[in-house]
Parts: structure tokens; C-alpha cells; sequence
């Protein structure tokens, strides 16, 4: 069994303990609040082992002097050739989501698919997981109801629809390759709107603005293990499981 890594807060202090597993022995702690490492007796030599545990709670915020500690992954976590030039709106919800990795989430970006078409985002969370396509209307009066959407009156067919094809298409990837069903919740988050009426919406897809998406993820109830968010993560950031 893997490491399991859990969040430890008290008298002003926050680590993130490191075990054997849920029963287990200590393997060491990351201190939050100063960036220290410490490894427990006899387990001096993982280190690295323990970063990569650690790896989906740190974020961007390791400090230097563990960096070289890190095992390598691409930054976009499905190698270089799912990069792409992302818009406006893309990166304004990547800094929104990058707040979620503190509390254990992770976060793939533009992946790419064998189609030649992409997912904007990919979040592994608590509640499950999502598939998070960006739409940037600036200024604009948003409607949704269950199959369209408008944008300042004008009909968008295609938001809804490709929202849910996407999401479904991740968890029969997902669910084929990590050999545990992954249900994928399809996410629209809309950029710079100015007002967004979802009170007609059917329901099953997740309407929100994208300078609060996380806030819209958090509320949502657990329901996969850290161990089940591991399995699915270590799959997902592998660029062939999505080019098959």
C-alpha cells in the first residue's frame, strides 16, 4: 500500500503527515508554515518517495530548498505536447483552481484527446472529478436553461452539449484504464460575465463564474478516498491513456 498523507492542525501549526497507511507507522511530516521536511528514524532515504506523496498537496508552493526533491512532471501533467496557448479566461481559472491543491486536490491542464481536441481542465477532488470548460463573455448577461444556453440573447447550442460529451468521455477513459468507475462531473465556467441565470438548468452540469469555481468544487460531498484519488491521478497525467 502507498504512503497516505493527511492534514495535521493544532496550536497554530500545520503539517501534512506522511504514513505507511491509514493504520500505520509515521514516515515523517512537511511543516506547512516553515517548508521543513522532516523524515522520521530510519526513514532518512525516502525522501524522495515522500515528495511524490506530498506532490498533489504542495502545489506551487514547495520552497527551493526541497525542489530538487520533486520527481519531474510535466506542467501541464500529460506531457509537452498537450501544452497549448491558452486564452484569457483559461488562465484567470487555473489560478482559481491552483487554490484548491493546498486542501489535496490536483489539477491537470489542456489535455489533449486523440480527436485533436482538448479538456481546458481536469480537477481530482474529494467530491469526485471534473472536467471544467472555460466560455470568457465579458460583460455579458448569461442565461441556462436544460439544453441551450444564451449569451446576451444569442443561442449557444454547443456549450451544454460538449460539456456533457466531455465529461462522460473522461470517465469511460478514466473508468477503463484505472479499473474503478469514475464519474465525471461536467463544469461550465463562464469568465468576466456580468450576471449568470442557471435556475432553469437541468442540473448535471456545474454553472459557475470562473473567479469562484473553487468555492463551487469545495461544496461539494466527498466521495472518493485519498488512496481512489490516487489511483485516478496517477492515470490521468499519463498523455497516452488519453491518445488511445
Amino acid at each position: 500500500m502507498g504512503l497516505v498523507v493527511t492534514r495535521w492542525r493544532k496550536y497554530g501549526q500545520e503539517r501534512l503527515q506522511v504514513n505507511e497507511d491509514e493504520a500505520g507507522g509515521s514516515v515523517g511530516y512537511y511543516d506547512c508554515r516553515t517548508g521543513r521536511l522532516q523524515l522520521a528514524d530510519g526513514h532518512e532515504d525516502r525522501a524522495y518517495e515522500v515528495m511524490e506523496a506530498l506532490r498533489p498537496f504542495l502545489g506551487r508552493t514547495v520552497p527551493k530548498s526541497l525542489r530538487d526533491l520533486m520527481p519531474e512532471a510535466p506542467p501541464a501533467g500529460t506531457g509537452d505536447h498537450s501544452r497549448k496557448r491558452t486564452g484569457k479566461g483559461e488562465r484567470i481559472v487555473d489560478r482559481r483552481l491552483s487554490r484548491l491543491r493546498r486542501d489535496g486536490w490536483t489539477v491537470l491542464s489542456s489535455i489533449v484527446r486523440h480527436s485533436g481536441a482538448d479538456i481546458d481542465h481536469l480537477v481530482i477532488g474529494p467530491p469526485g472529478v471534473f472536467t471544467i470548460n472555460t466560455k470568457h463573455h465579458r460583460d455579458a448577461s448569461i442565461w441556462v436553461g436544460e439544453n441551450m444556453v444564451k449569451v446576451n440573447n444569442a443561442r449557444q447550442p454547443d456549450y451544454l452539449r460538449n460539456s456533457r460529451h466531455e465529461a462522460a468521455s473522461a470517465a469511460r477513459v478514466l473508468t477503463d484504464a484505472v479499473g474503478l468507475e469514475v464519474i465525471v462531473t461536467p463544469v461550465l465556467a463562464f469568465v468576466g460575465a456580468a450576471s449568470i441565470n442557471a435556475r432553469d438548468s437541468r442540473g448535471d452540469v456545474v454553472i459557475t463564474t470562473g473567479e469562484a469555481i473553487e468555492h463551487a468544487l469545495l461544496e461539494k460531498h466527498a466521495v472518493y478516498s485519498i488512496q481512489e484519488r490516487e489511483r485516478i491521478f496517477a492515470v490521468a497525467r499519463r498523455a497516452e491513456v488519453w491518445l488511445a
